[in-house]
């Protein structure tokens, strides 16, 4: 059949159609690059690396907008981030501002930046500052702030374009500012400083419209920067409770940070910031509780499932055996724990740890009483400290709790657990907190301190040129105080500590080291005796003086660091003790007492700052606490200052809470109550009832202090046989004025406590206070009394001595050895009737003790300036003597060499010998005295207040220093007439033998050295014209010679022409003309036996 043919191409076509529709497959055109198809999966806009470098200025910013969706941001790699940046730097001089601010706004949210990029594009934005306006500048500058790009000029261009119109700028540019200034630490100068001046002023307009959050944005960022900004806390102290309630727990840590920083307390303030927190709590544990009752639903108890009573239940139908659950087999008090994460997971975060830290650490540090709200964050800081916690999270909340007081093992050793993996991590000032957070809080965890000290070593070691390891002096006196705390023993790490603080001290503007630095330093290292630091640290003082206030706190520590260091830096000392003196009112008492306690051992002595420090303590005698007066009576008697009426009310207030102190506090008051020569009956009784607990030291004190108490009694004896008429009247003024005192400083009933102080006045206006109404001092006993006075009727035993004698063990130091060799010397030759009465084991201890021999020379201080003065010129004289003579315990200054069979002492006595501001001999001067003179001794006194008025010795004027050596010459002779004219001789039942301590050969040549300039300087005198002296001395011009000096110049032209032992007629001569001066003589007399003649002045 003929089928035309455009019928037949219709057909064909259909069928392919047909056949197309059922069997053909699409064709899909595949790029030649892959990840092009992918950039614009991800967002339309998004142009492929190799294509970017051939866009324009609006299709680049499309790309930015693009960026702008966190979800394109996460699936971009680096190098399209690098690709993008590097043609943005291409295209800067055709980008506008608003084109900068929607770079930065991008780029701050991107990471990995490449190196160069933000550099290029500050300098199209220096081309344009002035052009910017407030938003994009806000903008910039905080994209600076979070890409820690600190371009100050970049910065300081913007901010003079900000200024110009800064009234028109809104709060959230202002707050985007200061905020950023503060984050990149720009210093508040020029441009910067107006612009925070000018924004305190224009957000006190705004503060009642403004949101919680941003006031605390700028309280932050102000205080940072210690910008005045007092107006805004008081705002924030009036509406605390509104601002606290609506503001994020970030920005309640903020403004709580800020009122910490600027040291203003705010009640208001506190109470809602512990309020808000204590309510999450709450509903925190009401959550808690919620969660563990529907978890504990259906679930056996533990007692059930280890009975095994409910095994059958635990098992179903298919035989399988539930555990139980772990809920069942914890604590109650770790349930919190376990279940605080399921809690936040249904619930959500509420509460950062990082800003709980900081709400901690500003309320410590404003001394706010937030136990109860530590103790209470316990559970909850124990769960969220772990390993991906931050580090400052945990040096706050450990500083926090310490500072607090609150200590609690589990959470401190949670912290240390983090923080041992991140010790070398740790900057300098994190360190130091650390380290005293843990010592203070007595966490001593080996571990943690081992590492801090080992990385401590390194940083002061191989890494000490590096910056970043450089420590403040702040973070170094907390290391010190640290490692002093936990007694750490490694002395390397005080020399690395001491090295550090060397280094620190070089650097020209670092931070100052203020008074409490210096004090914390010196308290801490005393106990460590680093080479160089005493050096170091008084350089430190001396340097800092003028500019550095020391706190009372401070001074205390510092004096007494000195003490213990035996530092004597006069220039220190001298600043300390006027300090001292002119804030003694400002001192608490407890403080003022140790204060005290180190000068006195110090020997800084002020009369004015003792009185009005005695003044202070009287008014608060009986808020004194034990410690506080064992210290007292410790300086008093290191100063050696006797105030009677003082002691007598102190005597009260021991005598009233005798109960209250301790062995070592009983045996410092009782023996320094015996030195100052004051003494009570009951505290004699209370060393008996505590004789077994006392060392051999203290027993040694105790039984050397009573013989002090027998000493003074003797001696008060015989001041009342001599004067018993005004004994009488003193001691009836004596019991009113007891009375008196009883009732003002104790301020008790009788009835509670009664009792009155016994006893006598000497006439030196000493009271000698004793206790007990049963031994009362009659007059019969007085007029009737014996040499060896009875303490019994005062209430004192005798057999304290056995007891305490009774005591000692074998092993003794020399210290004590000679004490109980004195306590042997005076009772066997002084006090017979009580060593008769001694126990065997008592006399054993005291032969013992006297059978070892010690040259005193080499335990005891050298003479003195005086004592070798008075040697001198005794040898000027022709006196032959022996220095520092041993007789048993004792070194007498000076044994001259007499004819006759007789032992003579001549005893220097210094300042030491007298109580302050008194002719008063001590307790110590009068025992030596009583035992030189009970065996055979002859003993001469020099005092020194006479020796003083003789005149002193000087190389300036030649007058003065011949008047003076005259003076002294005569004095010395009447001493040895007095000791050669008596005629005692030593009893032979007292002749002890004694050695001689000689002086050194380099001492014997000083000696004939001076000898030879004294005599060169005699005959100068003698020799010169009238003419030439009269310009040595003006104001004694025309003063003719006196009778002592003729004498004087005879007495040394003797000496000088080697007749080293004068005639003993001239010197009875002498003697006689001393004592003859003052007499009306004629013109001229001649005493034919001296064959010379002298002529009275006219």
């Amino acid at each position: 059949m003929y089928v035309p043919l455009r019928g037949l191409c219709a057909s064909i076509a259909r069928f392919l159609k047909a056949d197309r529709r059922e069997y053909a497959f699409r064709i899909v055109r595949i790029p030649k690059n892959p990840e092009t198809n992918g950039y614009r999966r991800l967002h339309p806009d998004l142009i492929a690396p190799e294509d970017l470098r051939h866009t324009n200025r609006t299709q680049l910013l499309r790309v930015y907008e693009a960026l702008g969706d966190s979800k394109v941001r996460v699936n971009v790699d680096n190098d399209y981030v690098e690709s993008l940046l590097n043609h943005t730097v291409s295209l800067k001089l055709s980008l506008l501002p608003e084109d900068y601010a929607l770079v930065f706004k991008i780029v701050r949210r991107l990471s990995k930046l490449p190196p160069g990029c933000i550099a290029e594009l500050n300098e199209g934005i220096r081309r344009l500052s002035s052009n910017f306006n407030h938003k994009q500048i806000a903008i910039i500058i905080r994209s600076y702030a979070t890409l820690s790009s600190r371009s100050i000029t970049t910065i300081t261009e913007l901010l003079k374009n900000f200024n110009k119109n800064i009234d028109e700028a809104e709060v959230w540019h202002l707050r985007e500012l200061v905020s950023a200034l503060a984050t990149l630490r720009i210093q508040p100068t020029g441009v910067v400083e107006t612009l925070y001046k000018n924004t305190v002023s224009i957000i006190q307009k705004h503060l009642k419209s403004m949101h919680a959050d941003d006031i605390g944005v700028f309280l932050n960022s102000f205080s940072r920067q210690r910008i005045n900004h007092d107006e805004i806390l008081h705002f924030v102290d009036i509406h605390a409770r509104r601002l606290i309630h609506e503001a994020s727990y970030r920005n309640v840590a903020l403004i709580t940070n800020a009122f910490a920083r600027a040291e203003k307390y705010s009640p208001q303030l506190m109470k809602a910031v512990t309020d808000r927190l204590h309510k999450e709590m709450h509903s925190f544990l009401s959550r808690q509780s919620e969660y563990e009752s529907s978890i504990l639903v259906n679930q056996p108890s533990v007692k059930d499932i280890r009975d095994g009573s409910t095994t059958a239940n635990l098992v179903d139908a298919s035989g399988d055996c539930e555990a139980p659950s772990l809920v069942e087999w914890i604590s109650p008090a770790e349930k919190a724990t376990v279940s605080i994460g399921h809690l936040e997971a249904s619930s959500g975060p509420s509460l950062n740890i990082i800003d709980v830290a900081m709400i901690f650490n500003a309320l410590t540090k404003l001394e706010n009483n937030c136990e109860t709200l530590l103790n209470t964050y316990i559970p909850w800081l124990n769960h969220h400290v772990n390993t991906d916690t931050p580090t400052l999270s945990l040096v706050l909340i450990a500083h926090s709790y310490s500072h607090s007081g609150v200590r609690n093992s589990g959470l401190f050793n949670r912290v240390a657990h983090v923080i041992i993996r991140r010790v070398n991590s740790l900057n300098c000032q994190q360190l130091g907190l650390i380290a005293l957070s843990f010592a203070r809080t007595g966490q001593n965890i080996p571990v943690l301190f081992l590492r801090i000290a080992d990385e401590i070593i390194y940083r002061g070691t191989v890494a000490l040129k590096f910056k970043r390891y450089h420590f403040d002096f702040q973070s170094l006196e907390h290391l010190m105080q640290a490692f002093s705390r936990i007694g750490f023993k490694d002395q390397r790490l005080y020399s690395v500590l001491t090295t550090l603080m060397r280094h620190r001290l070089r650097i020209p503007d670092g931070d100052e080291l203020h008074g409490d630095m210096i004090a914390s330093m010196l308290a801490s290292m005393t106990h460590h005796k680093v080479d160089g630091f005493v050096p170091l640290i008084t350089d430190a003082i001396v340097r800092s003086k003028d500019s550095t206030a020391y706190s009372t706190p401070a001074l205390c520590k510092v004096v007494s660091a000195f003490s213990r260091l035996n530092v004597r830096h006069s220039k220190i000392l001298d600043f300390m003790l006027k300090e001292t003196k002119d804030r003694v009112n400002e001192f608490q008492i407890p403080v003022l007492v140790n204060t005290l306690k180190s000068l006195a051992k110090l020997r800084c002595y002020n009369l004015t700052l003792l009185r009005e420090s005695l003044k202070r303590c009287s008014l608060h005698l009986a808020h004194l606490s034990t410690h506080d007066i064992a210290n007292l009576l410790s300086a008093l008697n290191d100063y050696s200052f006797r105030n009677v009426s003082f002691l007598q009310k102190l005597i009260l207030c021991i005598k009233y809470r005798m109960a209250e102190f301790n062995r070592n506090q009983l045996h410092i008051v009782f023996t320094r109550l015996a030195m100052l020569r004051t003494s009570d009956a009951d505290l004699t009784q209370r060393l008996m009832e505590k004789q077994h607990e006392f060392n051999e030291v203290q027993l040694a004190d105790i039984a050397t202090g009573y013989l002090y108490v027998l000493v003074h009694f003797d001696y008060l004896q015989r001041a009342i046989k001599t004067h018993p008429p005004s004994q009488d009247m003193e001691f009836g003024r004596y019991q009113q004025t007891s009375e008196k005192m009883a009732e003002s400083v104790i301020d008790r009933s009788t009835a509670v406590y009664s009792s009155t102080i016994e006893g006598s006045r000497s006439s030196d206006n000493y009271i000698n206070s004793q206790a007990g109404d049963d031994h009362r001092c009659n007059e019969g006993m007085i007029s009737s009394h014996c040499p060896k006075f009875n303490l019994i009727p005062y209430g004192f035993n005798d057999n304290i001595l056995d007891a305490m004698l009774s005591h000692l063990g074998t092993k003794l130091d020399v210290a004590t050895i000679f004490k109980v060799q004195t306590i042997h010397f005076y009772l066997e030759h002084v006090r017979t009737d009580i060593y008769k009465r001694l126990s065997k084991k008592a006399l054993d201890v005291l032969r013992k003790c006297s059978s070892v021999n010690f040259p005193l020379a080499e335990y005891m201080i050298t003479s003195s300036s005086v004592h070798r003065e008075l040697s001198h010129f005794l040898n000027l004289m022709g006196v032959l003597h022996r220095n520092e003579v041993q007789f048993g315990p004792y070194l007498i200054d000076i044994v001259p060499e007499t004819s006759s069979n007789k032992r003579v002492a001549i005893e220097y006595d210094g300042p030491t010998h007298f109580y302050a501001e008194t002719i008063m001999r001590t307790a110590k001067s009068i025992l030596k005295h009583e035992i030189l003179e009970n065996t055979g001794w002859q003993v001469i006194h020099v005092p020194y207040q006479e020796w003083a008025q003789l005149g002193e010795l000087s190389n300036c004027f030649l007058k003065p220093f011949l008047v003076s050596s005259k003076q002294k010459i005569i004095y010395l002779n009447n001493i040895r007439t007095q000791y050669e004219g008596s005629h005692t001789t030593a009893s032979p039942q007292s002749v002890l033998g004694f050695q001689k301590r000689t002086y050194s050969s380099a001492l014997d040549r000083k000696r004939r050295h001076l000898r030879r300039i004294n005599e060169e300087i005699l005959q100068q005198h003698m020799a010169m014209p009238a003419e030439e002296l009269d310009g040595c001395d003006e104001i004694r011009e025309g003063n003719p010679p006196s009778t002592t000096d003729n004498i004087v110049d005879e007495i040394c032209n003797k000496l000088m022409k080697g007749d080293g032992n004068p005639d003993k007629r001239v010197d009875l001569y002498v003697v006689g003309a001393i004592r003859d001066i003052d007499a009306e003589e004629s013109e001229q007399d001649v005493t034919p036996e001296c064959g010379f003649t002298y002529k009275k002045p006219e």
